[in-house]
């Protein structure tokens, strides 16, 4: 997979998710003090919810996640988690299709709208079970480590 700059990938990542904007009334959040400036964040202050899309493993992949923004700290709830909790066919996430960063932006937002749609409006009932995921991921992880 080939890798694009920082603007670059902010800018495919704004034409991806430009749904945000125009259909959910999220705006895009302007932080200085980030720690992957490969990324946009879009907040939307009504129903207190954020979504982040970034640019991980140097510029390969890309990840997505959401979360209350009423909180200190960003909850960074995964979409691929979201993707597990719903039961969606694992056949149609991003990771098994896109070959570099921008058709993954795509597949992302396309996801995202398929999926999130409770998200979008503000119901994050789901991240109790998302919660319980990432439990047993941890005591797998656990388990197979013998920690």
């Amino acid at each position: 997979m080939s890798s694009v700059s920082i603007g670059d990938f902010q800018e495919n990542a704004r034409k991806a998710f430009d749904f945000l904007t125009s259909e959910f009334d999220f705006v895009e959040l302007t932080v200085l003090d980030v720690k992957n400036r490969c990324s946009v964040i879009y907040v939307n202050k009504t129903i207190k919810v954020r979504i982040l899309v970034e640019g991980i493993h140097w510029g390969s992949d890309t990840r997505v996640a959401f979360g209350h923004s009423k909180f200190d700290k960003f909850q960074d709830y995964d979409l691929l988690d979201l993707a597990k909790a719903l039961e969606f066919d694992q056949f149609n996430i991003p990771e098994n299709q896109a070959t570099n960063q921008v058709e993954q932006l795509r597949i992302y937002a396309d996801l995202l709208k398929e999926i999130g749609s409770d998200i979008l409006i503000g119901d994050l009932v789901i991240t109790k079970d998302i919660e319980k995921l990432r439990e047993e991921r941890v005591r797998v992880w656990n388990k197979e480590n013998k920690m």
